[in-house]
């Protein structure tokens, strides 16, 4: 007994889609308008995006995701110019075959995904935590679920709580992470071709753990089942049993025997999923990428704070000539056809992108101070807007302590936030310390001062996303009786983290600062994770006029230990190294 017959497509797919987000400037509606901006993409998407001028996009478009992927390997140029022309603009995706269902009239393609991968594992992760007795606020409640299902403790951990998932740090970064093995899977496309015969049965017998087994996937495959059946021949091969079922975008007849003439690139199709806060997909949606080196697309068309998926397709187009049929039973005036059709390969690699962004704003610039005579007391803070051209400094915080010694306090929160959805701050502030206004405001008035008090103030500011530069300058306010004029002291230069207030407090500027500041000899960088430490010290040894010599550089032959404190301020978490110096003078 033979196996129906049924055919096949492979053509090449572009490689692996990598994406970036590009955030510009704040608008207020950038968490539900995705309307995009036509600038980035040219006139009916025809202009290749790779030449549009960075300095509009980065002045006119507010944000967009630069999607880019590898330019697939043409067979040949077998159409000369006019093979871009059966592909010219976005109507023509509906005239695209796609290569995993083009097939004859007996079968169909089943694509199967597990998009809530992430999610039900999360389910599952909390269940055995339940079951094991491990509260969700067990330091170790990764270790242990990692022993337990015998898998990397990172794993776990990126699915229960993803890496600087949390809205309770100030500034914190999420930093690229390699993806766990449940968010491949999640990624991750099986497609089959099924006999349209068999293909309840075969869903139906689907395990429950399964993609397959979605009540949804099972009805669609039961109705495809029973129409197919219901107009099938059962005993009887009849054409489309043989021959696929194409769409063609050209047909004419020509003297040319059967073959196939030749196969091109001419474009691509870029899908994009949206996906939900419960990782499933809520929206996908194709663009359409005309000539085969327009491999760069700017998507100006996103949602701020959410994730999309982007894979691509090769198109190509195929010219072959069939049989054509004859108009009598002697087979006189047989003529053979020429087709034209589109094929889109399988769909490449797939990224993932969340657009948010993470470059907190600058710290205000220019603070002065005034006392209010008029009223006897209260001392007006006056500074300028951060520069920058994100333009997404939302509040103004005003800070106050007594001395170094002590911490900030923040006695005003200056909110003028427009975003029509608004991102919840990490940081919270008394409501009676709050102050809105419908536009910027860039003064406070600290009602509080009078001219017996002496304090050290600061200002910082944060933008809409929750994001907060460091202290402006620091200044001791006081007030000279005498004449009756405020003083002035510098304490701090601007720029020092919120979690250290004191980082650049240096007691060799200032005599009469009384404290050693740990950040005198800080070395500041960002961006690495490894460190080279070079020896070269000014002297070993100390020698006296009397002949005593005594050691001034340590190693691990005198018990010298050295540490380096290492300071991460996004995450506001620190660790220690100890380094030993090994004498190797002794050894040779």
């Amino acid at each position: 007994m033979k196996s129906r017959r049924f055919t096949a497509i492979d053509v090449p797919e572009p490689g692996a889609v990598t994406t970036e987000f590009v955030y510009n400037f704040f608008v207020n509606d950038e968490k539900v308008n995705d309307a995009g901006d036509s600038r980035a993409v040219g006139e009916d998407n025809l202009k290749l995006q790779k030449s549009v001028d960075k300095d509009s996009l980065r002045f006119q478009i507010p944000r967009y995701v630069e999607v880019s992927f590898p330019q697939v390997t043409s067979f040949g140029d077998q159409f000369g110019d006019s093979k871009d022309q059966i592909f010219q603009n976005a109507t023509d995706i509906s005239r695209v075959n796609s290569e995993e269902t083009v097939t004859n009239v007996g079968f169909s393609a089943l694509r199967e995904s597990d998009d809530d991968c992430v999610p039900r594992m999360k389910e599952k992760f909390e269940a055995l935590s339940k079951a094991m007795g491990i509260k969700f606020q067990d330091s170790d409640q990764s270790k242990k679920l990692a022993d337990r299902m015998q898998v990397s403790q990172d794993d776990v951990q990126s699915v229960i709580s993803p890496l600087n998932d949390s809205k309770f740090l100030v500034n914190s970064r999420k930093n690229a992470a390699p993806q766990s093995p449940f968010q491949v899977a999640g990624l991750a496309k099986l497609t089959s071709q099924l006999n349209k015969r068999l293909m309840g049965a075969a869903v139906n017998s689907a395990d429950d753990t399964s993609p397959l087994s979605k009540l949804e996937v099972v009805e669609m495959a039961d109705r495809v089942s029973k129409d197919f059946l219901s107009s099938a021949q059962q005993f009887a091969i009849t054409e489309g049993d043989i021959e696929p079922q194409l769409q063609p975008t050209e047909l004419s007849e020509t003297d040319e025997t059967k073959k196939l003439l030749g196969v091109s690139a001419v474009g691509y199709l870029l899908t994009r999923s949206r996906i939900g806060e419960d990782g499933k997909k809520q929206q996908t949606r194709t663009f359409f990428l005309p000539g085969p080196e327009n491999t760069k697309y700017l998507d100006t068309e996103v949602l701020y704070g959410t994730t999309y998926v982007y894979d691509s397709r090769a198109v190509y187009r195929v010219d072959a000539v069939v049989d054509g049929k004859s108009q009598s039973a002697t087979g006189a005036g047989k003529r053979n056809h020429r087709i034209s059709f589109l094929v889109a390969s399988r769909p490449s690699p797939s990224s993932r992108v969340k657009t948010e962004e993470f470059q907190p704003p600058v710290e205000p610039d220019g603070v002065f101070y005034n006392f209010n005579y008029d009223e006897e007391r209260g001392l007006v803070v006056k500074w300028q807007i951060p520069a920058g051209r994100s333009r997404d400094t939302k509040y103004f915080q005003v800070f106050r302590r007594k001395t170094i010694f002590q911490p900030f306090t923040c006695i005003a929160q200056i909110d003028f936030d427009d975003s029509a959805i608004r991102t919840l701050l990490p940081e919270q502030v008394s409501p009676e310390r709050i102050f809105a206004f419908p536009g910027v405001r860039t003064f406070f008035e600290d009602k509080e001062f009078t001219r017996n008090d002496k304090f050290i103030y600061a200002v910082a500011a944060v933008d809409a996303h929750g994001l907060s530069s460091g202290y402006s300058a620091q200044t001791e306010v006081g007030f000279d009786k005498i004449k009756n004029v405020l003083t002035l002291k510098s304490i701090s230069r601007g720029g020092a983290p919120k979690q250290y207030p004191n980082f650049y407090v240096d007691p060799d500027l200032d005599d009469n600062i009384t404290v050693d500041s740990f950040t005198q000899d800080a070395i500041f960088d960002s961006g690495h994770k490894k460190f080279t430490v070079y020896f070269t010290p000014d002297a070993r040894a100390l020698s006296s006029a009397t002949g005593d010599t005594e050691d001034i550089f340590y190693t691990d032959n005198q018990q010298g230990t050295y540490s380096f404190h290492f300071i991460n301020l996004d995450l506001q978490k620190s660790d220690s190294v100890t380094l030993d110096i090994l004498d190797l003078r002794k050894l040779k």
